[in-house]
This record gives structure tokens, C-alpha cells and sequence, in this order.
């Protein structure tokens, strides 16, 4: 472990006096220096999007939309091809850290695939999260949007009227302000509320997306607000069953992060009372493999409750 530190930083060092060298070289040509710098950015975007586009030509349509669905859902802009390219990423840097920080190959190997699905479980608990909390907002926005529809005449402008009443009650509230900015560049309103739905995550504003473009063919207005009410009344009697569904749940749910937590907890417990833990659990055979179990463990429990317990209702 020390060889690899000293090692570490006898590079860093020969790296700094070499960077530090070129710097006096160059302070007298800034021009040339900016060439570099952008001749450096231009290859790296180019082999950046090379990459995307390899990874995302040999992606299926449905999982391409399944993983960029969930990003938006998480709140961040992410294609396809940046995601696969940050898994490939951490599944390089991941198992190397490991292995030099642990001296265990087991669980440097372990750590590629741990690594790999990494970035994907971060971006499916931000997921759950974020949407349970927009899943509490969109029955409120439902209500309003198609009460001032009623008054106003205009789904537009009730949807852009809406966006006062959820200033500061974030994720909806931006997720508004992104519908108002598509419809202001001319996207039709129900594409605009379609991508709505998507980023929310809420099959109910799905309806009232499907059910907004069905009554841009009606003649009544009576009509009109009739259908898209059924939206809100479905949406409302799925907040009931939820309410208790999450209840019932609820203590399923608590026990199982906290035996999540237990496990980090044990093994901090452990390497404060025992003098030989640590030395046991890094350098020998036993020891390694029982720490890649851990790990396995670990992970596949974080999965578990990602997906399953974790997850919002259906």
C-alpha cells in the first residue's frame, strides 16, 4: 500500500514540474495555448458523441426510451449514450480504486459489474423519490388546470395560469415552467403535456393529456370539461387505494432500510473494536472472499429495494 502512494506521488510530481515547465513555455504565445485548448475540446466532444452514437445504434428503441424516461424523471437531461458511457465509466474507475485501496482482486473483479449498474441505481433512487413527490402535487395542478380550463376556454393559458400557484413547490413547479417554455415554442399542447406526463411519471396526467386531445375535437363545452373531470375523479380514487396501500406497507418497507443500513454499520462496529479485523478481511483469502459476498449482498439488496420496495405504486 505505501509502495503504491509513494509511487502515486512520485507521478503526480513529475506531471506537475512537466505542466508547470509548459506553462513558462507557453505564457509568451496565449494564442496558440487557446488553439490547443480548443483542438483538445473538439476531439474530446468528437469522440464523445462517436461513442454515444455506437451505444445507442445498438440499444433497443424501448430500452433507449425506458432509460432516458427514467433520467427525465430524475430531473436531469440525459441521452441514452452519456448514460451507457458513464456506467462503462465507473465500471473501469470502480474496480481499479477498489483494488488498489483493498489489494483484494475478488472484489476488484466484483466491482466491474457492481460498477456498471452503479450510475443506473443512483438515478432509479433519485427516480422514486422525485416522483412520489410529484405524485402528492399533480392532483392539486390536475384540479386547478381544468377549473380555470372551465372558466378561461384555453388549456394553454390554464396550464401557464397554474404556474404561480406552484412557485417554490419543487420538482412540479419546474417541470411546469419546462411545459410553458415548449408550448411558448409552438409544440402543440398535448405533445406538450404528454412530455409532462412523461417527466412526472403519472399515468393520470397521462389521461388528461389523451383526454385534452380527445376533446380538441368536440363541439360542446360541456362535454369537454366532462371528459377531462374523469382524469381528476380517476386520479383521485387511485390517491385512496395508495393512501392505503402505503400504510399497510409502510413497516415492510422501514425494516428494510434499516437492515440495508445495518450492514456498513456492522462493518464499521467491527473495524472500531477489533484490532485484526481489517488485516483479516484484506489480506486474507477468506477474508477477501468474505468481503465480496458482502458487497454482492449489499448491492443486490440496494436493487431490491430500488425496484421493488422502493418504488412508486402502480
Amino acid at each position: 500500500m505505501l509502495v503504491a502512494i509513494s509511487i502515486f506521488v512520485l507521478i503526480m510530481s513529475v506531471l506537475i514540474i512537466v505542466s508547470m515547465k509548459s506553462r513558462d513555455d507557453d505564457s509568451k504565445t496565449i494564442l496558440s495555448m487557446r488553439k490547443k485548448q480548443n483542438a483538445t475540446s473538439f476531439r474530446e466532444s468528437a469522440l464523445k458523441k462517436k461513442l454515444e452514437q455506437m451505444a445507442e445504434e445498438k440499444a433497443k428503441f424501448d430500452k433507449k426510451f425506458q432509460i432516458e424516461t427514467m433520467c427525465l424523471q430524475a430531473g436531469y437531461k440525459v441521452s441514452y449514450g452519456e448514460f451507457v458511457i458513464s456506467c462503462i465509466g465507473s465500471a473501469i474507475l470502480l474496480p481499479i480504486i477498489t483494488g488498489v485501496i483493498t489489494n483484494n482482486p475478488i472484489l476488484a473483479i466484483m466491482f466491474i459489474p457492481v460498477g456498471y449498474m452503479i450510475p443506473g441505481q443512483v438515478m432509479a433512487f433519485i427516480k422514486n423519490r422525485r416522483v412520489g413527490l410529484m405524485d402528492k402535487q399533480v392532483g392539486s395542478f390536475m384540479k386547478l388546470v381544468i377549473e380555470r380550463y372551465k372558466s378561461q376556454g384555453d388549456f394553454a393559458k390554464s396550464v401557464e395560469g397554474c404556474l404561480v400557484d406552484f412557485k417554490g413547490q419543487e420538482p412540479l413547479y419546474s417541470e411546469l415552467k419546462q411545459t410553458i417554455l415548449d408550448i411558448n415554442l409552438n409544440v402543440p399542447t398535448g405533445e406538450s403535456m404528454d412530455n409532462l406526463a412523461r417527466r412526472t411519471g403519472n399515468k393520470y396526467l397521462q389521461r388528461l393529456a389523451d383526454y385534452y386531445k380527445i376533446t380538441a375535437d368536440l363541439g360542446t363545452k360541456d362535454a369537454k370539461e366532462n371528459i377531462l373531470g374523469q382524469a381528476f375523479l380517476q386520479y383521485e380514487e387511485n390517491r385512496k387505494i395508495k393512501s392505503t396501500l402505503k400504510s399497510e406497507i409502510a413497516g415492510p418497507v422501514r425494516e428494510a432500510y434499516i437492515m440495508l443500513a445495518s450492514i456498513p454499520m456492522m462493518i464499521a462496529y467491527q473495524v472500531f473494536t477489533s484490532d485484526t479485523y481489517v488485516k483479516f478481511m484484506t489480506t486474507t483469502t477468506m477474508g477477501k472472499v468474505g468481503s465480496a459476498v458482502i458487497v454482492g449482498v449489499l448491492m443486490g439488496a440496494i436493487w431490491f429495494i430500488n425496484a421493488k420496495i422502493g418504488s412508486p405504486l402502480d
